[in-house]
């Protein structure tokens, strides 16, 4: 949408006529409420996705980390003469690399796994569905302006047009009527998709 469409020019035309009380802002508590509740779960769903990369993350390096000392006590075992000291090393050595291996089979892998199928696939697929979201509180932004807009025409021509005779006065009753039928529908389409987006992320911290 070109910036100075005919649109754009009525919303912002509409917005200074509201900031210097000509017209009337109306304030849709609902609707308000509902975007605060969606923006807070938006940044609760990140919270989690960073929380479990960066715990997944950490786990990763333990587990490297592990790996790197049972290497470099295998080099160093390597060059000790054989007799007692290396076979007690090696057996030392072997114990470890169990313990290691057993950590990686039993514990961090299949818990890596765990997490990233129940938590972050499904955080991403959330995450798919946001901007969608946004661009219908973008929608409703604009079309409530709308409605301002034509009910603040509608109301200033009816009070020269008392019967609405004229075409004008039955065209901004028209459009006030257009733009609110809108508004209501993408508002609707906004509360299901906020109450099912919600109830996603409930389920998954349950």
């Amino acid at each position: 949408m070109s910036l100075f469409s005919k649109e754009n020019l009525r919303r912002l035309k509409q917005g200074f006529l509201e900031s210097i009380g000509v017209a009337d802002n109306t304030v849709d508590k609902k609707f308000d409420n509902a975007v605060q509740r969606f923006n807070s779960t938006k940044k609760g769903l990140e919270k989690i996705k960073t929380t479990l990369n960066s715990f997944l993350t950490q786990q990763e390096a333990v587990n490297q980390r592990t790996a790197a000392v049972y290497d470099a006590f295998s080099s160093v075992s390597a060059a000790i003469p054989k007799g007692p000291t290396h076979n007690e090393l090696q057996a030392q050595l072997k114990t470890c690399g169990r313990g290691h291996q057993l950590h990686s089979q039993t514990l961090f892998n299949p818990a890596k796994t765990f997490f990233q199928r129940k938590l972050l696939e499904p955080c991403d697929l959330m995450q798919q569905k946001i901007p969608l979201i946004n661009s219908i509180v973008t929608k409703c932004r604009g079309l409530s302006v709308d409605v301002d807009a034509f009910r603040h025409k509608y109301s200033s021509q009816k009070k020269k047009d008392p019967n609405e005779l004229q075409t004008k006065t039955q065209t901004f009753h028209q459009r006030l009527n257009q733009f609110s039928t809108e508004l209501a529908k993408y508002q609707k389409q906004f509360y299901t998709l906020c109450d099912r987006f919600e109830a996603e992320l409930k389920l998954l911290v349950e």
